[in-house]
């Protein structure tokens, strides 16, 4: 979901990925992270199936939900490890089974990747995507990570299901309008 919500907001300018291999040591093709969500900058989207970072630059944002694989503090740290050696400006973790809201962000400061202290666990500033990370509940999948253009996750940006609907429920709104101009004439 997360995927799509940032395909349809912004594969316009930026590239996308979703669990492909990110490679970065061309010396070493068995370093490499296949991030949940990957977002490069400055470079539409395109189809590819892996990245290699010595040809397309690093990603500038990188999202992990995390799953029984890497919920060890050791795999994290180890993951962690390779998002710095990679050059990843943005890490975002998400557990959608933490008994707190499960939201850590990591940002690069002077070459070092430090977590955010966060005031509330559910919504972080993505200081790259000028949007906000936002956790919350949905009905059939339980706490899910989402984008938003708010701090307190009124605005979310749609998924290409609830975009559709939306313009359904707008055209069918707009239609009840001229028809409701037709009687009245």
């Amino acid at each position: 979901m997360l995927y799509q919500i940032a395909k349809l907001a912004l594969s316009s300018q930026c590239s996308i990925g979703s669990a492909q291999p990110v490679f970065w040591n061309a010396a070493d093709p068995s370093r490499f992270v296949t991030p949940d969500l990957f977002i490069r900058f400055e470079s539409p989207d395109s189809l590819f199936e892996s990245w290699y970072a010595w040809e397309r630059g690093a990603p500038e944002v990188a999202v992990e939900i995390l799953s029984d694989s890497d919920a060890t503090e050791l795999a994290w740290q180890n993951r962690l490890r390779n998002y710095h050696e990679l050059g990843v400006e943005e890490v975002v973790r998400f557990d959608p089974v933490a008994p707190a809201d499960g939201l850590r962000v990591w940002n690069r400061v002077h070459g070092d990747l430090v977590e955010r202290d966060l005031e509330d666990p559910r919504i972080a500033e993505s200081s790259m995507l000028g949007l906000y990370w936002v956790v919350i509940k949905n009905a059939t999948l339980g706490r899910v990570l989402r984008l938003a253009k708010d701090n307190s996750g009124g605005r979310l940006l749609p998924t290409p299901v609830e975009r559709e609907a939306r313009r359904r429920r707008e055209a069918e709104l707009r239609v009840r309008e001229l028809e409701q101009k037709l009687k009245n004439k």
